[in-house]
């Protein structure tokens, strides 16, 4: 009965409710392999919501404990094993697993998908050049979808694919991908990713106006995707709304902080909107981590140019002097 009330609950949107549950029946017969899969699923589900590892590494464990107590669990099993791996990025035990995955089910779609950004996403650490790379993962991912062409992981990748081709051919199937993945999706997150590369295909295209709409709507499924954040911004700045930019792109330093193209370009913005406070604090930390951007050492200079202490006007003197070198350069 305790099983069963789980289950329910799992359906629910009490997750923490559900996860107590789980523990609990496993408190009184710790090698329930229903219990074990169903706090697996659930702790897998919460980790999207988490910012950390720990609630995977907890699914993880789960997983272990079920495949140990009963090796002939469907793929499915083994898949949500491998999509673990590849998120904590343990690429090698990923690739394993999801091949394991295809010789139990040789028609699953995901594990193709997921070989398939394994090899795009570790170039570097193969012992192939780019181009073998790069057919290798096209043709898992139309294998995915010869076998179903309405999943949304598939479409939005060969989206993804299609722009990057840079033809305006490209561009066009890309759209065409991405608003079919948007359509068969139900995640909001991968409902969002198709957003954005739609968005993103219309940029390119000069419709700035529509792009936006769809970066819009990313945001408003996945408001921290920092991607939609970013195609957003850049209609703003192409619509002329700076100020909208401004925020956008401030929005966007909170969620990457670490960027240096964020910091630069919103170093730039509060230059173009006179918030000239922060635009020196911010092109300061952009010339801290990199000083050979000439850009950026103009911008600064610009900013501190109407200050008339001396020691502002020698900073300035020299910020310019550096700027004219790093465009020689």
């Amino acid at each position: 009965p305790l099983l069963s009330r789980c289950l329910l609950v799992q359906d629910t949107k009490s997750v923490q409710r559900a996860e107590n549950m789980f523990k609990k029946a496993l408190a009184s017969e710790s090698e329930n392999i229903i219990a074990q899969i169903g706090l697996a699923n659930l702790l897998l589900r919460k980790a999207d919501k988490e910012k950390g590892t720990q609630s995977l590494e907890e699914s993880l464990t789960y997983y272990k404990k079920v495949l140990r107590s009963c090796p002939t669990v469907p793929a499915d099993v083994r898949l949500c094993i491998a999509l673990i791996f590849q998120r904590l990025n343990f690429v090698d035990k990923a690739r394993d697993a999801f091949e394991r995955v295809l010789e139990l089910d040789n028609e699953n779609v995901t594990a193709r998908v997921g070989l398939a950004l394994l090899d795009l996403n570790n170039r570097e650490n193969l012992h192939y050049d780019e181009k073998e790379i790069v057919q290798r993962a096209m043709k898992l991912l139309e294998e995915a979808f010869f076998i179903d062409p309405f999943h949304p992981m598939v479409l939005v990748h060969l989206a993804n694919h299609y722009f990057i081709s840079g033809t305006d051919n490209g561009r066009e199937k890309s759209l065409l991908f991405a608003i079919r993945a948007f359509n068969s999706a139900k995640s909001n997150r991968v409902k969002a990713e198709a957003r954005f590369m739609s968005g993103r295909a219309l940029y390119y295209s000069g419709d700035v106006q529509t792009a936006s709409d769809h970066f819009e709507e990313a945001l408003s499924l996945w408001k921290e995707f920092p991607l939609a954040l970013l195609g957003h911004g850049q209609c703003m700045i192409s619509t002329g709304d700076l100020k909208s930019a401004e925020s956008i792109f401030d929005s966007l330093h909170q969620l990457v902080p670490g960027s240096i193209f964020v910091i630069k370009c919103l170093g730039s913005l509060q230059s173009a909107t006179g918030n000239r406070a922060s635009a020196i604090k911010m092109l300061k930390r952009a010339t801290e981590l990199d000083d050979s951007d000439p850009y950026s050492l103009m911008l600064l200079g610009e900013q501190l140019q109407t200050e008339t202490a001396e020691p502002k006007l020698l900073e300035t003197k020299k910020l310019f002097e550096k700027s004219v070198a790093a465009f020689k350069s």
